[in-house]
């Protein structure tokens, strides 16, 4: 197999967990095991959240865990008018619809015309081997709104194209997203990648850790006097 570049991608808007931790370890052992390298996004282009302190405050969590990327680090924002040239394409080739709604008009994928352009396709997906894209379990997907410039199927699609990225590795409750993104990647004629998908961390009631539900933060945990290696040791057990 060749080397592989995979990639962890994290917003600014908010400080790493666990899960975070988990999900930049996963990447990078799988960057490791091939050889590979790993690089390092930042989705900030929600800029009402996107603060430069979480910023900072994740490059000083990655390495205080160890962890080593790729430099330059990815950042959305400088991509704007490669989302924008994505977006046009597909618009050229009438894989849009607009539809009108109460945020003003909203961008969909014409998922069946999209699917008639580019015929059979097919994914490889780590844990389930070769699977066949079915257009139906695609579905309507916004890819521009007024709320949302540029969803993040799109954007993500584009970016690890813009990254050469190889190997995307996420959450597992990302999967039904794998229809599209296949999808996407073909009619923007993106290379083909392949996908790993890993388990999602949970609190002790079983709920996934996020930002928003006050899970403990790395720099909580370091200033409690966790080390690196007992965060590993804590995701073993999670």
């Amino acid at each position: 197999m060749p080397p592989i570049i995979t990639r962890f991608a994290v917003a600014p808007d908010g400080y790493l967990h666990l899960g975070h931790a988990f999900a930049a370890r996963f990447a990078s052992v799988a960057a490791k095991n091939c050889e590979g390298t790993l690089g390092l996004r930042l989705d900030d282009l929600d800029s009402a959240r996107a603060k430069p302190e979480y910023r900072d405050a994740i490059l000083e969590d990655l390495t205080w865990l160890g962890l080593v990327w790729e430099e330059p680090v990815f950042q959305q924002s400088d991509h704007v008018q490669d989302y924008q040239v994505a977006l046009e394409k597909l618009d050229a080739m009438s894989l849009i619809r607009r539809i009108d709604g109460a945020f003003g008009q909203r961008l969909i994928l014409d998922e069946q015309a999209a699917s008639a352009l580019v015929g059979p396709l097919s994914f490889e997906e780590w844990n389930d081997g070769i699977v066949e894209v079915q257009p139906a379990l695609v579905g309507q997907v916004e890819l521009s709104s007024g709320r949302m410039p540029f969803s993040p199927h799109l954007t993500e699609v584009v970016d690890d194209a813009l990254q050469g990225v190889t190997l995307v590795t996420r959450t597992e409750d990302q999967k039904p997203n794998l229809h599209l993104h296949r999808l996407l990647q073909a009619v923007l004629e993106f290379p083909e990648t392949a996908w790993h998908h890993h388990r999602i961390i949970a609190d002790e009631s079983g709920q996934p850790l996020t930002k928003r539900s006050n899970a403990p933060s790395l720099r909580s945990l370091r200033k409690d006097g966790w080390t690196a290696e007992r965060v590993w040791e804590e995701l073993l057990t999670r």
